[in-house]
């Protein structure tokens, strides 16, 4: 049966089961109108058991309990056809002759959805269609008028993947096609293979190869672009490795041109320390102290063996006079934090500097020299508020280092 006439077929059935009450009532006229047949034929002739004729448009059997199960009919356009339900009122088998002669047969699962089809059409052919639970067709075996016979499998797109069929001279042949439809294998009898113009063989064979280079260049493509993609995160990562080196070696020469100013700093100081010794007529204990002082300075500067203990030793002497004899000079604190710091003695050389601190609250290189401790340490809110009390006390690097701390600390 075509298509469409069993779709009208289970369409109309389909009305049935949602009207159910309408053809109850429909079926007692019916009934009445031939039992009144029945008994009209009867009493014309008694000799008439049955009625020789009856002629209707449509005939629907119900069962017992006044389903539709069956439905014969002829359509306004000459079509045919005989649908059987099941007990649940769904259609399940069709039979039907269209128009124009041909005949089908459907069959279709508990659901109601078709799934086989049988056909013959007007040319000859015969055809068998069976389809997937959503009513796809998966599967065609056909018959061709001269005795040909086919089976094509086919995908989800209703394209044919496979295809198999027997030549008039009885050799099989096999075709297998990709989800594009292009051939992707060909396999004939050899009798069937000579017989094939070469031409057409080589013209196969080139789009074949032609369609593998094609997937094969897309594949080398897709590779070329993921060793890109690998490349270009590398040198994003190269960058980023750069840029903290190249802010490192700037922090660096920053902090060796802070060391370079410091040296200048305490070479002052000591010029200055040795400038008040010598100016100054002190007590032999304020001499002792300026003495010890510059003598700290001298060997911290000069760094040779031993220098550093000698230093350290000169430091101490003179910390404990400036405290027994109430020398309030900050110098000799922040010198001997400087010391401490280079050594990285942080816990000892913070306490120098707050001490330096407490006898000159606004002593710019003590402030400066401190914040640079707190950064070492990783205390960079402490660092930046000592930046920014020694930039107010007019040391010069203390602005530049306040400013790129607290650009860090926005981030």
């Amino acid at each position: 049966m075509e298509e469409r006439t069993m779709d009208t077929l289970m369409r109309r059935l389909e009305r049935v089961e949602r009207d159910n009450l309408r053809w109850k009532v429909l079926w007692s006229a019916a009934a009445a109108v031939l039992g009144l047949v029945f008994l009209l034929g009867a009493t014309k002739s008694q000799k008439a058991k049955v009625a020789d004729e009856i002629r209707a448009g449509r005939f629907i059997v119900v069962d017992r309990d006044g389903k539709p199960r069956a439905e014969l009919s002829v359509g306004p356009n000459g079509k045919v056809g005989l649908a059987l339900a099941d007990q649940n009122e769904k259609i399940r088998a069709g039979l039907g002759v269209a128009s124009d002669g041909t005949p089908g047969l459907a069959l279709a699962d508990k659901n109601g959805m078709r799934r086989a089809t049988l056909v013959v059409r007007p040319d000859g052919t015969v055809r068998l269609d069976l389809t997937d639970k959503g009513g796809t067709p998966r599967a065609e075996l056909a018959l061709s008028d001269d005795g040909l016979p086919h089976l094509a499998l086919l995908n989800k797109d209703e394209k044919s993947s496979a295809w198999l069929t027997v030549s008039h001279q009885g050799s099989p042949a096999l075709i297998l096609r990709d989800k594009d439809g292009n051939t992707r294998a060909l396999q004939v009898a050899r009798k069937e293979l000579e017989q094939v113009p070469k031409e057409k063989l080589r013209a196969e064979a080139e789009t074949d190869q032609v369609n593998r280079d094609v997937a094969q260049t897309k594949m080398q493509l897709a590779s070329v672009s993921k060793k890109l993609m690998e490349m270009q995160e590398q040198v994003n990562r190269l960058q980023q490795e750069l840029s903290v080196t190249q802010q490192k070696l700037k922090r660096e020469r920053q902090q060796e041109a802070v060391r370079r100013e410091d040296a200048d700093r305490y070479r002052k100081d000591a010029a200055q320390v040795q400038r008040r010794l010598e100016e100054l007529d002190k007590t032999s204990e304020e001499r002792d102290y300026f003495r010890l002082v510059n003598e700290a300075l001298a060997y911290t500067y000069r760094k040779g063996p031993g220098d550093a203990e000698r230093a350290e030793t000169a430091y101490r002497n003179a910390v404990q006079i400036a405290q027994a004899k109430n020398i309030r000079d900050p110098v000799v604190y922040n010198a001997y934090a400087v010391f401490l710091q280079d050594q990285k003695r942080f816990e000892e050389a913070e306490k120098f500097y707050k001490m330096a601190l407490e006898v000159n609250p606004s002593y710019g290189k003590a402030l400066y020299n401190l914040g640079t401790l707190y950064e070492v340490r990783g205390d960079l809110k402490e660092a930046l508020e000592k930046y920014k009390a020694a930039d107010e006390a007019g040391v010069k690097q203390a602005r530049e280092n306040y400013l790129h701390l607290r650009s860090i600390l926005k981030q």
